[in-house]
Parts: structure tokens; sequence; C-alpha cells
């Protein structure tokens, strides 16, 4: 690849490197900081990957039963239970972990009310063990998950600025760098996978429109 003038010697490829190692950095940071089970419904989509892995089959979503991520789409949770089965049986999250009873926070609300959800222990602390460990391992599989993301923005920004290196580049440090996106790719969610894929659809589907269609392209 050509020298980007303006950021220096240093080639194209070299500043994609350095940007997706920048966002690893922070997606890890946040993963770390982030206390267990405080992202949006974390608590479900890890009890998906728990039963997935302890009962090696489908759970069902009953009606009127307690509230679970067991109606979504497989794929994710089954990755992230073929990953985290050899490290044991990390048991029901909903048991191991106590719920905070003074939790009040409404989202639409400024306000000065205890925000965790849940009551934090050294047991999820460093190093990790038991289902502290299983938990870290998902958010780290997420933090991975999402470079296919970041490679698929850069993969649209060559088909739409395959002239304009600094103009792909500087998108895909947009992405790579804005604060939810980092948080949720540090988080157990069903959305490291969606997002990546639905990346990688657009970039089919521009492709498409400017090579035209084929048999290949369609079937992916």
């Amino acid at each position: 690849m050509a020298s980007l003038d303006k950021f220096g010697p240093l080639t194209e490829r070299a500043w994609l490197m350095i940007i997706i190692a920048g966002y690893l950095c922070m997606s890890f940071a946040y993963s770390t900081c982030n206390p267990a089970f405080e992202s949006p419904d974390e608590i479900h989509h890890f009890s998906y990957v728990s039963y997935l892995a302890r009962e090696q089959r489908l759970p069902v979503a009953e009606l009127g039963g307690p509230e679970s991520e067991f109606h979504q789409p497989p794929l994710y949770y089954l990755i992230g239970a073929l990953i985290v089965a050899p490290l044991g049986d990390a048991g029901d999250p909903n048991a191991i972990i106590e719920r905070n009873p003074f939790w009040a926070w409404r989202i639409g609300d400024v306000g000065t009310d205890n925000k965790t959800q849940f009551v934090h222990t050294p047991a999820e602390a460093w190093p990790y063990q038991g289902w502290a460990l299983q938990l870290h391992v998902i958010r780290w599989l997420s933090a991975a998950l999402q470079i296919i993301t970041l490679l698929a923005t850069y993969w649209i920004g060559r088909e739409i600025f395959p002239r304009e290196a600094a103009t792909r580049l500087g998108s895909l440090a947009f992405v790579a760098f804005l604060p939810q996106f980092i948080f949720v790719s540090g988080s157990v969610s069903n959305d490291n996978l969606i997002v990546p894929l639905s990346t990688l659809a657009l970039c089919l589907l521009i492709r498409c429109i400017r090579l035209g269609p084929c048999k290949g392209r369609a079937l992916l």
C-alpha cells in the first residue's frame, strides 16, 4: 500500500494495524473495568452460554418464565459455549451473584441513586476463576469478533473511496473509537456477532452495486 503523506512515513497497512490495536487495548480495558453483568442484559446473555455449555441442548423460552435471552438466535451463544465448556460448569449466574437491593436507576432520569445492579465481591477480581473467568473469556471473544466489523468497515472504505486512504482510515478510526461501540464490544452480548455479520452483508451489497451481481456474491 502507498504511503500517506498526511500521516507521516507509515504505510496504510501500518495505520490499519495501529487503529485495530488501539481498539483492542480500549475494549480490553472496558471489559476489565466494567463490573460483572453491569452491561445491558449481560447476565441473561451469559446465562444462555452457560446453559448451552452445561446442558448441551438449546433452551426453551417459557411463557411467564423468568427473564432471559433464550429467544435469541443461538450462533453467538454456541460459539461462546464451545470456548468456555472446557473451563467447567459456571452454574446459573442468577444464583451466584447477589442483586443490589438498592438499585433503582431509571435510564431517563438524572439522579444520585445507586447505578450498579449487583453486589460485587472479590470473587470476580483478578486472577479470574470459575464463572468470572468464563465471563471475561466471552468478553474477549466479543472484542475479537468486532475486529471483523473494523475490517469490513475498512473494506467498505476501499470500495467507496479507492483513492482516498485518509478518508477510509478516518472512517475506520471513527467506528473503532466510538465509546459505546467499545463498551458493547467488551461485554457479553450477541450484538457482537450481529454487527460484524451486518457490516459484512453491507460490504457485499456495495460490491454487488459496484461490480454487478454474480453467483458467488449472491451465494455469500
